[in-house]
Parts: C-alpha cells; sequence; structure tokens
C-alpha cells in the first residue's frame, strides 16, 4: 500500500496498521536520503563543520 487511508494525519484515531507500517518505512526513507546526503556532502568539501 503506497496511499494513506485518510485525508491527513491531525489524528491518529483512524489510522490502520497499514498507515502507520508506511509513515515508518518513508520516515527511514527520509533518513536514509538525508544520511547519504551528509556524507556525500562531507565527501565533497562543503560540510565545514
Amino acid at each position: 500500500m503506497d496511499k494513506l487511508s485518510v485525508d491527513h494525519l491531525l489524528g491518529i484515531k483512524f489510522l490502520k496498521k497499514s498507515d502507520i507500517n508506511l509513515i515508518f518505512k518513508t520516515a527511514l526513507h527520509f533518513k536514509e536520503v538525508l544520511i547519504d546526503h551528509k556524507k556525500s556532502s562531507y565527501f565533497k568539501g562543503y560540510n565545514n563543520r
């Protein structure tokens, strides 16, 4: 399932188990993108911290 069963995430009352799994799956992919971007920026010299 690639779409939430609700229109918004203002509450969790009507979320299904598949919705919660999709949220966590999306968060993990987002985290991987951020980590990969940080690593590539660091090696290219863009990270000045």
